[in-house]
Formats: structure tokens, sequence, C-alpha cells
């Protein structure tokens, strides 16, 4: 009977070490395979759009790690499976790729860039993603089932142990072995949750506490990481001669990564900033070639950063990614969509950005800034918020108070999703001219 115990006692040990390391292994896999994902999506396109060779060599240098890695999830993957049109978009995907770079290889970039930014490409690049999310989500319900089953059976013994303890002292010390590993490993997690709530209150110290000194405007931002910490911010400074330089940001990805690089933007875009004379172009040059040293592979940074000048009513705006920009005009109550200006920032050294976009403000005319977050939120179904629907909540309620915009367009956008947790994180900047202003 004690020998039996202790097989049991040390079964479940296995069992449950076994489990929860697989788990482990998965989600870090599929944090990987996420990330080779975008990296190739990345580097095909800034082939095609550059013609920098050394971007297919990154391409091929990735795929043949995330096939290794997809392999890894199917065989640890507890009978979970990608499904047929997770399956099929991925062929499109790679085939419209592998053709991409031979185009490119031919001198043929414009027809590369046609079929990297095509409506085909996109959509099966959304069906991909919402597959490995969906598949992401089954192997996590099924991977947490497995460990409470363990741990049913570790209770089970536990039960056991205390009604025969007197005669299976050796199989109790091993039960209480076991159960000190898993309050270890609690402890462990307690102390990582504690420091993510420490990491998210310095960042959130980050942001602006209290709205620009811009007379004739209002100038209003907020943001919502999807986890602890996030990789957006927005940022305000008054500049040497009434100008306040105004940013909103995207770092790839959400979480600890990430939050520490918009630590890093920040602080570059500030110093880089804060000096008399420097136009905004070369500044925003400055910060992307400092960048390009920091990053690791594959992350880059999004931003639209504007010099705002209320005595002449208007906005010297670079955009580096960050699309789209959208423009109310409150005479006409119609909406002026702009796209990205130049590459993004961290991609690629000794970028020139072009003359800054100038935005001239009439009373009531306001200019919203908001992360991919928002438009990319998608319902159960799998539709997106999406640009469109953003552009139209604009045109319906740029008139309102900024706050009150930001706060309705988060509603709208929150009940379009229907339960479906926060993806990405949540950044929007609204600048709105209120009064006549004194431009000269």
């Amino acid at each position: 009977m004690l020998g039996a115990f202790l097989w049991c006692a040390y079964d479940s040990f296995q069992r449950f070490t076994g489990t929860a390391q697989r788990n482990l292994r998965i989600q870090e896999l599929r944090g990987q395979i996420i990330h080779m994902d975008e990296v190739l999506t990345m580097s095909a396109r800034l082939c095609a759009l550059t013609g920098d060779p050394s971007w297919e060599t990154r391409y091929r240098e990735i795929e043949p790690l995330l096939e290794s890695a997809l392999r890894e999830v199917e065989g640890a993957s507890l009978g979970v499976q990608t499904s047929t049109q997770t399956d099929a978009a991925n062929q499109v995907l790679v085939r419209i790729e592998h053709e991409a770079l031979d185009l490119i290889g031919d001198g043929r970039r414009d027809e590369a860039r046609v079929l990297l930014f095509s409506k085909t490409y996109v959509e099966q690049k959304d069906i991909y993603s919402d597959g490995m999310a969906d598949l992401g989500r089954q192997l996590a319900e099924v991977a947490d089932g497995a460990v409470r089953t363990e741990q049913s059976r570790i209770v089970f013994q536990l039960v056991g142990g205390a009604i025969i303890i007197t005669t299976l002292l050796v199989g109790w010390v091993v039960v209480v072995s076991v159960v000190n590993r898993g309050m270890s490993t609690k402890a462990q997690l307690d102390r990582i949750e504690r420091d993510l709530d420490v990491a998210r209150e310095i960042q959130q110290g980050l942001l602006p506490k209290e709205a620009p000194n811009t007379p004739g405007f209002d100038v209003v931002g907020w943001s919502r990481p999807a986890d602890q910490t996030g990789g957006d911010y927005f940022d305000w400074m008054e500049l040497p001669g009434g100008g306040t330089l105004i940013t909103l940001a995207d770092v790839t990805g959400h979480g600890i990564g990430p939050a520490l690089i918009v630590a890093v933007c920040r602080a570059y875009m500030r110093a880089t900033t804060a000096g008399i004379g420097m136009a905004l172009e070369a500044a925003m040059s400055r910060v992307n070639d400092l960048l390009v040293t920091e990053l690791p592979p594959g992350r880059f940074v999004t931003a639209a950063v504007g010099v705002l000048q209320p005595a002449k009513n208007e906005l010297l705006l670079v955009s580096a990614g960050q699309a789209p920009l959208l423009f109310y005009h409150a005479v006409t109550r119609t909406v002026e969509s702009w796209s990205a200006d130049d590459l993004p920032l961290g991609i690629m050294g000794d970028l020139t950005f072009q003359e800054s976009r100038r935005v001239r403000f009439e009373p009531g005319d306001a200019l919203v800034l908001a992360t991919d977050g928002f438009f990319e939120w998608a319902n159960d179904a799998g539709e997106q918020y999406g640009t469109e629907r953003l552009r139209a909540f604009v045109a319906a309620h740029a008139h309102e108070q900024p706050a009150d915009f930001i706060r309705g367009l988060h509603e709208v956008v929150v009940a379009h999703a229907a339960g479906r947790m926060q993806p990405d994180d949540l950044t929007v900047v609204v600048i709105k001219r209120t009064g006549a202003g004194s431009a000269s």
C-alpha cells in the first residue's frame, strides 16, 4: 500500500511538471510564431519598397525557423490543429511572398509591391492571424484543462495522505514536496505580477498629467494598454518660441518589451527636439538613427509628431508610418484622411523625412490621431471596427469636447467587439481649435 501511494505521488508530480512545462513551451512557441510571421511580412514588403537584398536574406533565414516552430506546436498541441481555412490562407501568403521575391529578383519591384499590398494578401493575412489566435485560445484551454486535471489528482492524494498519514509517512513527504513546489511557483508568479504592476505605474507616470498650454486649442490624450504595460504612448512638451511638441507613437507588440522601447523613444524624442533651431524633419531623422541602433530585429515604431503653433493656428506634422491621420473640417462637417508620410522609425538608418505637412485650423477644426488598436479590434465574426467606421465616427462626433469624443469612441469600439478581449493597446490624441486665436 505504501509503495502504491508513493508511486501515485511520484507519477502525479511527473505529470504535473510535464504538463506545466509543455504549457509554457506552447505559449513560448505561440509568441515566436506571431513574431516571425510579422517579420516575414515586413521583410518581404521592405524588400519590395527599398530593393535592399538584405531583407530577402532575412526572409529566407526566418522562414525555416517559422516552419520548425509550427511543426513543434503541432507535435505538442494536445490534439489541437489549425483549421483548413488557416492552412489555406498560409499557403496563399507564402505563395504571394515567394512570387513577390522572385519579381524583385527580376527587377520588377512595382509588381511585387502591388502583390504584397493587394487586397487578397491583406484578406489572407487577416484570416491567418485570426486562425492562429483561435488556435492559441484552444491550446490554452486544453493545456489549462490538463493542468486542472493534475491539480485535482494532487488534491485527491492530499486527502488520502491525511487519512492514512501514520502509515504513509514517506508518501506524505512526497506530496508535501509537490505542494511546496506549487507554492513556490505561485510565489514567483505573484512577484512577477507585482513587478508588472510597478512597471505599469512607472509607464503611466510618463504620460502627461495636464493639458498643454495651447491658447485657443484643446489638446487631450488617452491610452489604455492591452496588458499591464503597453507599446503605445502620447506626449507633449513646450518648445522655445511658444510651440508645443505633440507625439503619438506605437511600438510593435505590447507588453514589457515594447514598454521599455516606449521609454527609450520618448526620451530620444524629448532630448532631440528640446534644442533650439532644429527642424522637425531633422529631429525625426535623428530619432530614427538612434532607434536603429537600439531596437532588436523586427521591432519598429510608428509615430505622428507635430509642432502646434497656437499663435498661427497651425500645426507642422510628420507621420512616420502612422495612419490614418483624420482631420475634421467644422464648417463642412467633413473628414479628410491622410496617409503616412514616411517609413516607421527604427527600420533603416539615414532616413530623410519629407517636408512637414502644414495643417491650418479654423474654429472647430480637429485633428484625430489614433493607434491601430482601435480600428483593428474585431468581433467574434472576425470583422474589424475598421478605418471607415472610425472616419464616420469622427465626422459625426468631432464637434464634441475632445474628452467626450474619446470616451464615446472607446465605448463604440468596445460595443463592436461584443465582449472580445482587447487585443492591442489603445491610444488617441485629439487636437481641436476652440477659439478664434491670434493668427498673424
